[in-house]
């Protein structure tokens, strides 16, 4: 009798059930929020959250125009820890939002 690893299985079951691209996405935002907070000021990586990926693309909501521009030279560093681990890229590209400041999440 052959032995099978939990990790295997896991695998298997989420592409199954067709959430492992779900599951790919929520695990590349975490990692974009980690990166954001460890490349950044302790001052502006606050205000620079990541909203969501869609169609490859990484959205990171930002409170304030100049806060957006700290995030241009550090955008392939993001991706390439946000791709880090995974067989195919998640997010190719950085897309940069202004969100008001009343529908932040705090």
């Amino acid at each position: 009798m052959a032995f099978t690893s939990i990790a295997h299985l896991a695998q298997k079951s989420l592409t199954r059930s067709g959430v492992k691209g779900r599951v790919d996405t929520a695990i590349a935002i975490d990692r974009a929020q980690k990166v954001i907070a460890a490349l950044l000021d302790e001052e502006v990586a606050p205000c620079i959250r990541p909203a969501y990926i869609r169609f490859r693309t990484l959205t990171l909501a930002c409170s304030h125009s100049s806060f957006a521009a700290c995030v241009g030279p550090f955008e392939r560093e993001i991706l390439e820890y946000v791709n880090a681990g995974f067989s195919k890229p998640v997010a190719d590209r950085v897309r940069v939002i202004l969100e008001n400041a009343y529908t932040q999440q705090t």
